[in-house]
C-alpha cells in the first residue's frame, strides 16, 4: 500500500485524502504510526479543537468523534468510505 501511495503522491490529476483512525482530536493524541507520503496529491486529513474556548477539549473532542461520519461525507461528497474489509450485502 505504501508503494502505491508513494507513486500516486505526485500523479497530476490524482487527489488522495488520508484519513487516520481519529478524524478529530486535541493536539496531544499520537501521530500516524506509520510514515505518510509527502506530494501534491496527498491531503491529510485531521481536524484539531483548539484548547482555548469556553467548553473542554475533551468533551469537544468526545461529541465531534460521534460525528466523525458526517465530517468524512461532508469532505467527500456525501460519499461515505468504507473499511476494504467489509464485503458488500448482495442478496
Amino acid at each position: 500500500m505504501a508503494l502505491l501511495l508513494e507513486g500516486l503522491a505526485e500523479q497530476p490529476g490524482v487527489r488522495l485524502r488520508l484519513y487516520g483512525p481519529n478524524l478529530v482530536g486535541d493536539g496531544g493524541d499520537a501521530g500516524a504510526t506509520v510514515e505518510i507520503p509527502t506530494g501534491s496529491a496527498v491531503e491529510v486529513v485531521r481536524y484539531v479543537v483548539p484548547h482555548d474556548l469556553a467548553l473542554p477539549p475533551s468533551l469537544l473532542v468526545g461529541g465531534l468523534r460521534l460525528l466523525e461520519p458526517l465530517l468524512v461525507a461532508a469532505g467527500t461528497g456525501g460519499a461515505l468510505p468504507r473499511p476494504a474489509a467489509v464485503r458488500p450485502i448482495t442478496g
